[in-house]
């Protein structure tokens, strides 16, 4: 007897519409200034930096099914960059500035709403897992599309840190 389901976000329940390109360069603009507004003097190439450290962390994660964070990737480059000791808060912060313009760019499939609905109306439990670099971004966009009310839990591996395929981020939702 199936008694729940568990749901991928990115191109299931939800999709991108944006341009990545121009996210990425509005998310760096509002990282840096996030950054230099909290007294971190990080150069404008500062942004590229931690793209690219962003970039090769993907690839990490896709070869050890381990998520490489976003805010591995924003440490990292700030202490190749002389700032070893940036507080939990302003990491935290910059990294929402950065995600801001992304978040604005994911849409709720037309009929997402109704299907779970329905799923949940027919007593299944539903839940999420999400592969992606930073927890709080995923939990703003679930909450931004609605569906928060009709999923729970809702895991991304930054929190986990196991990546799907990983068996052990199934185990722990189920």
């Amino acid at each position: 007897m199936i008694r729940g389901v568990i749901f991928d976000l990115g191109n299931t329940l939800m999709y991108f519409q944006g341009d990545w390109d121009a996210v990425n360069e509005r998310g760096a603009k509002a990282l840096l200034h996030s950054l230099i507004s909290n007294g971190i003097l990080v150069l404008p190439e500062f942004a590229d930096h931690f793209i690219k450290r962003r970039r090769e962390g993907r690839k990490i994660s896709a070869r050890s099914e381990v998520e490489y964070t976003a805010t591995r990737a924003l440490r990292d480059a700030l202490a190749q960059n002389g700032y070893p000791d940036v507080t939990d808060e302003i990491i935290e912060r910059a990294l929402e500035e950065f995600f801001a313009p992304e978040e604005t760019e994911w849409a709720v499939y037309p009929d997402a709403h109704a299907a779970l609905a329905e799923l949940c109306r027919r007593g299944l439990r539903l839940g999420a897992i999400s592969n992606a670099t930073d927890d709080g971004f995923v939990q703003r966009i679930v909450r931004r599309a609605g569906l928060a009310q009709f999923l729970n839990p809702i895991i991304s591996s930054a929190a986990m840190p196991w990546r799907k395929p990983d068996p052990r981020i199934f185990h722990h939702v189920l």
